[in-house]
C-alpha cells in the first residue's frame, strides 16, 4: 500500500503534468535551484561545500566532452552552451572560446550564475523558455553544446525541438554536439529522468534541415552522444 508521502507526491505529479510543459520544467528547476543548485547539477554529492571542488568538476567534464569532437580555432568561435546551470561547465568553455552564450530554463540559476562568476566577461547568462532557441537569429552560434541537460526534459518532442532549433541558429560549417539518454526512462518521465530519444528520429530530423549526424557514441545508454554538421558522417 503507498505511503501518504507516496500519494501525496504523485498527486502532486499528476498536477503538475496537466499544466503546460514549459511551465512545468520552470517551476521544477527554479525550485532545485532556489533548495540545492550545486546538488542538483552534480548529484553526487549532496552538500558542495568547496565551490571550487564542484567548478573543477565542469573542467573534468569540458575535457572530456570536448576531446573526441577535434574542434580547432575555437578562439574565435562563437559557443551556445543549452543548460548551463551555475556556470560549471560555463567558467571553463569560456577559456576555450571567443564568446559563450549560456542558457537555462530557471531564472535563479542564472542569477547564481552571474554571481559566482564575475569575472567571465565573455560570457552572457540569459533564461531560455525550455523548449526552443526564439531569442536568437538563425546562424548565431558556430558551436552548440548541451551536456546533462537533455535527459531530464519530460518530452521528447522537446528535445527534438531543440535539435531542430539548433540547427537553426548554427551557422553554416558549425557543429553541435549533445549528450541524451537513450534508453527508456522507467514508469515515467519527469523533470529529473527526461524522455529518450530515438536516434533514427534524431538523423531524420538532421537531415530535413540540410545537416548530417557526423557521430553517435554510447547507443542504448543514458550517456550518449550525438554530434551534427556538414562533413561525412561516420561514428565514434
Amino acid at each position: 500500500m503507498p505511503l501518504p508521502s507516496q500519494i501525496v507526491g504523485r498527486f502532486k505529479l499528476v498536477v503538475l503534468k496537466a499544466v503546460p510543459v514549459r511551465l512545468w520544467m520552470k517551476y521544477a528547476w527554479e525550485r532545485r535551484a532556489r533548495r540545492n543548485a550545486m546538488h542538483y547539477i552534480a548529484d553526487f554529492r549532496l552538500a558542495w561545500q568547496n565551490h571550487e571542488e564542484f567548478f573543477l568538476t565542469g573542467e573534468d567534464d569540458v575535457e572530456r566532452f570536448l576531446a573526441p569532437t577535434g574542434w580547432t580555432n575555437l578562439q574565435s568561435a562563437s559557443l551556445l552552451e543549452i543548460g548551463c546551470g551555475v556556470g560549471r561547465m560555463t567558467r571553463h568553455l569560456a577559456s576555450r572560446f571567443r564568446n559563450v552564450t549560456a542558457i537555462d530554463v530557471a531564472a535563479s540559476m542564472i542569477e547564481q550564475a552571474k554571481s559566482l562568476n564575475p569575472e567571465l566577461k565573455n560570457v552572457t547568462f540569459e533564461v531560455g523558455s525550455g523548449v526552443d532557441l526564439a531569442q536568437f537569429p538563425d546562424g548565431s552560434f558556430d558551436y552548440i553544446i548541451s551536456y546533462i541537460v537533455f535527459q531530464h526534459i519530460p518530452r521528447v518532442e522537446i528535445i527534438y525541438n531543440y535539435i531542430r532549433e539548433s540547427l537553426r541558429v548554427l551557422k553554416p560549417g558549425g557543429r553541435f554536439r549533445f549528450q541524451a539518454r537513450n534508453c527508456p526512462p522507467g514508469a515515467y518521465a519527469d523533470t529529473y529522468t527526461g524522455a529518450a530519444i530515438d536516434l533514427n528520429e534524431v538523423r531524420r530530423i538532421a537531415e530535413a534541415a540540410g545537416w548530417r549526424v557526423l557521430s553517435v557514441s554510447g547507443q542504448g545508454e543514458l550517456f550518449c552522444f550525438v554530434e551534427i554538421g556538414k562533413g561525412k558522417a561516420g561514428a565514434d
